[in-house]
């Protein structure tokens, strides 16, 4: 039986995907997305109830994590209790986060804790064929009009590697602006793997 890998996911990844029209795409991926009940209170758009319904799993920090995030809430005053929760249940579970949450990348990194942003979790649905690479583009580009800023080194990077391995250029120009639209390609060589 085959067990699949899973991921926390902070609520600004979960609203990326709520504004690209992607939330039922992200849980026929084949993994476990996990939050903790801090999160319950954050989410009203999509509604917390509904995310459960569709798959998402709660789990509770255990007191040693309850007693960081209260030391990490007097620490870092950016990201919400709900987000450092979800950083420290990723630290508990020895699992990525997913976010694209600057000021939670930053205490991330500060603590070692692995984590992806949102255009990785694009790019891991079109792997999965989830979703096509035109649909990709055009969530990326609704986040964007909706507001979002996904991480843009990240999605630089992206970018970079689609025209390392399939020859594709782009001008700085429309790396920049977002105006991408040209095929959607896969990258994964310079993550960890997605499987357990």
């Amino acid at each position: 039986m085959t067990t699949h890998p899973s991921y926390v996911i902070d609520t600004n990844a979960i609203i990326d995907l709520y504004k690209a029209d992607l939330i039922t795409n992200l849980f026929l991926l084949p993994c476990r997305f996990v939050v903790t009940d801090f999160v319950q209170k954050e989410l009203l758009h999509p509604p917390f109830a509904a995310l459960v319904d569709m798959g998402l799993s709660v789990q509770s920090l255990s007191s040693d994590s309850v007693q960081e995030l209260m030391d990490l809430i007097d620490r870092y005053p950016h990201p919400s209790y709900a987000d450092l929760s979800v950083l420290l249940l990723a630290k508990q579970l020895h699992r990525p986060l997913l976010t694209g949450d600057r000021a939670l990348i930053y205490v991330a990194v500060a603590h070692g804790v692995e984590w992806c942003g949102t255009c990785w979790l694009l790019d891991y649905m079109v792997n999965s064929r989830v979703i096509t690479p035109e649909m990709a583009i055009g969530a990326w580009q609704r986040m964007r009009s909706h507001g979002r800023n996904p991480p843009r080194d990240e999605c630089q990077e992206t970018i970079i590697q689609w025209k390392k391995y399939r020859g594709i250029f782009l001008s700085s120009q429309e790396e920049l602006s977002g105006e991408i639209r040209l095929p959607f390609l896969f990258l994964t060589t310079h993550l960890f793997s997605l499987s357990q």
